[in-house]
């Protein structure tokens, strides 16, 4: 699948002028922090306004606001899963309802994020990022650190990325041998990058509190899946440094108005795009706005509160629908039958059908991290699950099948792990939710394929019944009676292993069975066979013997 992101094709650049602009003011800048402006367009003007142009005076910095934790709790902050890998400390929001942010990605009108910006954040973020590049200045005459260096990279585990010169905070979201997708901490967005650029990241960088924050944008809830929207928006605040009006936060996360104070005229932004993609929301929106404000912050022309998410979304369920037809009925019954499940209720997917000990298997190998880790299919499947992932999508990408609200996290928290989730490439796949990111964002491993990446919960579908009968195809397993020559498996290892055995079928011998609760599903032990030379079979734990990659156990 692929690991193209949807936001931006940008985003690597406003994330280097960021990291110049950082630098640049640590030695021409004053001291205080306020809102910054990075130009988006010309790289040679690193900084659009100074840090003493004017601010809407009406707006105070965040007071008693703090964004780190001591060095002995840095260790023990929110976890990817329930491994007990070190994490940085949740960031402290600001008290004011408006906020100095700088816009670092547009995923959607629902999901926009974003750096603080303040006394609180910049100065203590730009310490940091200067640091990182003392700590990790490498060059001809300083040769990095063999300590620090990666060779087999985890899912979920944080790490310091080199990305075109500067340094990164990034978390592992997916293993592709020698190469890793990882979300950027403090920025918002994924990459895919080699695995000779990550290092180990010191416990005085997991100090700092992510500074990424995932939002969403008040009123334009119903432009979520537009693109013309999305790249209106993206134009109008992407690497822009903004003030944000608090809207609304609660259980459901962060929803904020926008307001670009750069020219003489303030610019409310959420309003910009209503009146150019819903005119008539953003009429009735203004009219019933008020002349007053909230702390003094730019009149709210969008005071009103708009219509709740959920309250659209039951206008445009298939029962609600006026120009559905009269052919519609059955499919509107149906789902109106579907809408009143309690998603609490729902069976859990079912474990792979695995075949005895010492029996054959044929697979088809569609991931591997090394020879101790890689996931398999049944090919026996194959047609059946092309055809399965066929209805999938056909059922999911009709907005009318939409569930009539949008999941949140309480559902993630209290209901079922199972859910039909879209990818970034587009397509639907039935996923299990491991855990929680942040407020719009969970982690999930695809049950069928044994990729891991991370969803919005825009993007989570109940998995409804008829989905469910077909068991998990991704089954985690392990070569069996070999182990890496020098305890770990190489850079080396890994990389000739993933290119020798990925999307390739293999005959496996069964040596062992065994039940992984954490994935719900088994996980098998196995001796690898290759069937297609003419006249020979091929093991591949021999080969790795051979090479002297691995040793046999004694047994």
């Amino acid at each position: 699948m692929s690991s193209i992101r949807l936001q931006c094709k940008i985003t690597k650049n406003h994330r280097r002028i960021l990291l110049t602009a950082v630098r640049q003011k640590k030695e021409d800048a004053p001291e205080s922090d306020t809102i910054q402006s990075f130009a988006s367009s010309d790289e040679q003007e690193k900084v659009k306004k100074s840090l003493s142009s004017p601010t809407p005076p009406q707006i105070a910095p965040p007071s008693g606001s703090s964004n780190v934790i001591s060095g002995s709790k840095a260790a023990t902050g929110n976890q990817l899963s329930n491994s007990l890998k070190p994490r940085p400390p949740k960031l402290t929001l600001p008290d004011d309802s408006n906020w100095y942010v700088y816009i670092t990605c547009v995923h959607s009108t629902v999901n926009v994020c974003l750096r603080l910006l303040g006394d609180a954040y910049s100065s203590k973020f730009d310490d940091m990022v200067t640091n990182m590049e003392l700590k990790y200045f490498e060059s001809e005459n300083v040769p990095s650190n063999k300590q620090l260096a990666v060779t087999e990279p985890e899912v979920g585990t944080l790490y310091a990325a080199k990305v075109e010169g500067d340094w990164h905070r990034v978390e592992a979201t997916h293993v592709h041998g020698l190469e890793v997708t990882c979300y950027f901490i403090d920025h918002g967005d994924e990459d895919l990058l080699k695995v000779k650029d990550l290092r180990q990241l010191l416990p005085e960088f997991m100090v700092l509190a992510s500074q990424a924050k995932s939002v969403r944008l008040a009123g334009l809830e119903d432009l979520a899946g537009d693109q013309n929207a999305q790249a209106e928006l993206t134009d109008l605040s992407l690497g822009r440094s903004l003030v944000a009006q608090v809207h609304a936060l609660d259980d459901s996360g962060i929803s904020l108005i926008l307001y670009d104070t750069n020219s003489d005229e303030d610019i409310n932004i959420n309003e910009k795009i209503l009146e150019k993609f819903k005119p008539a929301q953003a009429e009735k929106s203004t009219s019933n706005s008020n002349d007053g404000s909230k702390n003094g912050a730019s009149p709210p022309r969008l005071e009103s509160p708009p219509k709740a998410q959920s309250e659209e979304r039951t206008e445009k369920s298939p029962g609600a629908s006026s120009d559905a037809g009269s052919s519609s009925t059955s499919g509107s019954d149906v789902m109106q039958d579907l809408m009143s499940i309690d998603l609490a209720s729902l069976k859990p997917l079912m474990p792979t059908n695995m075949t005895e000990c010492g029996e054959f298997l044929d697979v088809n190998i569609t991931l591997a991290a090394s020879p101790s880790n890689f996931t398999v299919q049944p090919w026996q499947n194959t047609t059946q699950l092309e055809s399965f992932q066929a209805e999938l999508n056909s059922f999911y990408s009709n907005p009318k099948n939409q569930y009539v609200r949008p999941l949140t996290q309480v559902d993630v928290a209290q209901g079922d792990k199972f859910y039909a989730g879209q990818h970034m490439d587009g397509e639907w796949y039935r996923v299990k939710v491991n855990a929680t990111i942040d407020e719009v964002t969970v982690a999930a491993k695809i049950v069928d394929f044994g990729d891991f990446t991370m969803i919005p919960l825009e993007s989570l579908q109940p998995l409804w019944p008829q989905f469910r009968n077909l068991p998990m195809q991704a089954i985690s397993a392990s070569l069996a009676d070999i182990v890496a020559t020098n305890g770990d498996w190489s850079t080396e290892d890994t990389i000739w292993f993933s290119e020798r055995v990925v999307n390739s079928q293999f005959v496996t011998k069964i040596r062992d069975v065994t039940y992984d609760p954490l994935d719900d599903n088994v996980r098998i032990s196995v001796s690898l066979i290759d069937t297609t030379h003419p006249t020979t079979d091929i093991y591949i734990e021999k080969q790795l013997v051979e090479d002297k990659r691995a040793v046999y156990l004694c047994v």
